[in-house]
C-alpha cells in the first residue's frame, strides 16, 4: 500500500508537469506545432510508412499557405483554389497524395495539441511522477518518449488514411480496405457456383452460395468498418490523449525495471563467480 503522502506527491508532480507543458505560454505551442509538422513530414514526405502515398504537413494559420501548398503539389495550383480556413485549435494542414497519381492531392485539417502535445505532456508527467529513484525516472522518461512518438505515428497513419489514402473514392488513394476482400469473395462465389454436387445433396450449390454471400455481404464492409472504429476512439476522441499514455507509461517503467534487475542480477552473479 502507498502511503498517503506518495499519492500526494505522484499527483502534485504530474498536474503540475502535464500543465507547464500544455498551458500555452507565448510561443510554445506554436514550436511544438512546428516540431509536429517536421515529425510527421520525417515519416510520411519520402521514405513514407504508406508508400506509394506520402504526406507533407503545413501551418495552417501560415500567411504564406497557398505559395507553400503549390511547391508541394504537382502542377500548378489554380488561384481560384479555396484553401481551409483556420479553425479553433486546428494549426496544422495535412497534403496527401500518391506518387503513382502525381496529378492529384487532398488536404486535412488537424491539430497538434491533443494529437501529440497533450499524449506526450502525459508520458511526461507520469514518468517524472514514478516513485522510484531519479536516474531511474529519467530512463523512464526516455522511453515513454520514445512509445509517445510511435503513438503519434499511429494516429498520423490512422488520420491519412481515413482522409483520403484508404477511400476509393479518392483518386489519390493507395488501397482501399475492401479490395482484398472483394477480391477473396469473388473467388470464393466463383468457386462455389461451379461446384458440382449430387442433386440429392441439401442444401443446393444456390441456397449455400447465397449464405456465404451473406456472411461475405458482412466480412466485405468489416475492414472499412474497423479502421474507421479506430480513428473515431485513438484520434477524433480526446478523451484518448489521456488514457493511451498511462498504458504506455505502464510499459516503459516495466521495461526498464525488468532490464534494472535483470542488469543487477547479472552484476551480483558476475560477483560470485
Amino acid at each position: 500500500m502507498f502511503e498517503p503522502k506518495a499519492i500526494l506527491r505522484f499527483a502534485a508532480i504530474l498536474v503540475v508537469v502535464f500543465t507547464l507543458l500544455s498551458v500555452p505560454w507565448p510561443g510554445w505551442r506554436r514550436t511544438y506545432a512546428a516540431y509536429f509538422r517536421s515529425y510527421g513530414d520525417f515519416l510520411f514526405a519520402e521514405s513514407s510508412l504508406l508508400a506509394p502515398g506520402k504526406a507533407r504537413f503545413l501551418e495552417l494559420s501560415s500567411p504564406t499557405l497557398f505559395e507553400d501548398l503549390d511547391a508541394i503539389t504537382p502542377g500548378t495550383l489554380p488561384r481560384r483554389y479555396k484553401l481551409p480556413e483556420p479553425e479553433d485549435r486546428k494549426d496544422t494542414l495535412a497534403v496527401l497524395m500518391n506518387k503513382d497519381v502525381p496529378q492529384t492531392f487532398g488536404v486535412s485539417a488537424t491539430s497538434s495539441i491533443p494529437m501529440g502535445l497533450w499524449p506526450t505532456a502525459m508520458v511526461a508527467g507520469l514518468a517524472l511522477a514514478t516513485p522510484i529513484r531519479w536516474w531511474r525516472r529519467l530512463i523512464v522518461l526516455a522511453v515513454g518518449l520514445v512509445f509517445a512518438h510511435a503513438f503519434v505515428a499511429v494516429r498520423l497513419t490512422l488520420l491519412l488514411l481515413k482522409n483520403g489514402l484508404a477511400d476509393p473514392a479518392k483518386r489519390y488513394h493507395v488501397f482501399a480496405p475492401n479490395e482484398r476482400w472483394h477480391a477473396i469473395l469473388r473467388g470464393a462465389g466463383e468457386v462455389i457456383s461451379d461446384w458440382k454436387i449430387a442433386d440429392a445433396v441439401w442444401p443446393p450449390p444456390e441456397a449455400i452460395l447465397g449464405r456465404v454471400l451473406k456472411i461475405a455481404d458482412v466480412l466485405w464492409r468489416l475492414p472499412e468498418a474497423i479502421l474507421r472504429g479506430a480513428d473515431e476512439v485513438i484520434c477524433d476522441d480526446p478523451t484518448f490523449s489521456f488514457v493511451a499514455p498511462v498504458f504506455l507509461w505502464l510499459v516503459a517503467v516495466f521495461v526498464v525495471q525488468l532490464f534494472g534487475r535483470r542488469a543487477a542480477s547479472e552484476g551480483l552473479a558476475s560477483e560470485d563467480a
